[in-house]
């Protein structure tokens, strides 16, 4: 440590001069100090240690002793210049004297740097008090000790919450928090993710929504599309909903339309609808033609054999 020990300032007079008996600090000079012990000085005007006249003056970890006049104070500056005898801190930070600088700077004074919380920033040096830190704008985050805020980035939103810290309510955000599955956000600094409309879907984090395919459905906030189930279809893309086959008919899952049969009916060649199965035939259902009982036959040659179920001459056919 440095100790200033046994100093003395006088005035000419007595009414005048005599300020800072250890120390006077002039013109553009900057002064910083750091674990320095002022020990019986004496000022017979003003200010027993340190006097600041047109310059800078930071002191951190100062010790004042032997107050031999008790109307006078340790530390004095005049107009225009800069005094602080709290820690002198880097920005994203503030140290906090608690007693007023310029009359009792000797006590109680914090001797090391505080972050300013999550959701603020500073971008000040040499800042004294939790007021420095600054909210960060809406869309805006920031970690504890930041100097400035960062913008979220699409496909999150910035968190809100609010934190007392020594009395003080802070609003700032301090989290870019990715959108649930179902919801967007296509911009940067969203403050809310969007809901994805119906016919549509995304993951988590989405800046955009994916529309479903043909053959596939979604709900409004859904995280991803659904194939159509059997029995169902649909043609178009970005459906909320599978329409129900018709009668008779059915589809396989994801189906774009529904070209299956039931047993007991069948799709003749060329036809967008269901027939029934023809007499002295089976039809086992799905994409089957129907088959000719024991002692019938179809002409495969014709366009329309499906349904032509022939009788065999002379039992010439099983």
């Amino acid at each position: 440590n440095i100790l200033f020990s046994n100093n003395s300032a006088y005035s000419k007079d007595g009414s005048t001069g005599g300020y800072g008996g250890a120390l006077y600090v002039a013109g553009d000079a900057e002064v910083v100090l750091t674990n320095v012990e002022f020990d019986n000085n004496y000022a017979d005007f003003q200010y027993l240690d340190i006097w600041v006249n047109e310059g800078s003056f930071y002191g951190t970890d100062l010790t004042f002793s032997n107050k031999a006049n008790k109307d006078l104070s340790h530390v004095g500056a005049d107009d225009g210049t800069t005094l602080s005898c709290g820690p002198s801190c880097g920005v994203g930070e503030y140290g906090n004297c608690s007693l007023n600088i310029l009359d009792l700077c000797y006590a109680n004074c914090d001797t090391s740097c505080t972050d300013c919380p999550a959701g603020t920033a500073n971008d000040q040096e040499q800042s004294s008090d939790i007021s420095s830190c600054v909210d960060s704008a809406p869309g805006f985050v920031s970690e504890a000790g930041a100097s400035d805020c960062e913008i979220c980035d699409v496909g999150k939103y910035a968190t809100n919450g609010t934190t007392v810290v020594n009395g003080l309510s802070l609003t700032g955000s301090s989290l870019c928090a990715e959108c649930e599955a179902g919801y967007y956000q296509p911009v940067e600094g969203g403050l809310q993710c969007v809901i994805c409309e119906s016919g549509s879907s995304s993951d988590i984090g989405a800046s955009d929504c994916v529309t479903c395919g043909p053959g596939q459905y979604a709900q409004s906030g859904s995280a991803s599309c659904s194939d159509c189930l059997p029995g169902t279809s649909t043609a178009s893309s970005g459906s909320d909903s599978c329409a129900s086959c018709a009668a008779f008919e059915s589809s396989e899952s994801g189906a774009t339309s529904c070209k299956l049969a039931l047993p007991g009916y069948y799709f003749a060649p060329g036809s967008s609808s269901v027939d029934k199965c023809p007499s002295n035939s089976q039809c086992a259902g799905n994409y089957n033609l129907p088959r000719p009982d024991s002692g019938f036959w179809v002409e495969r040659r014709s366009a329309s054999y499906a349904d032509k179920i022939e009788r065999c001459p002379r039992n010439t056919c099983k």
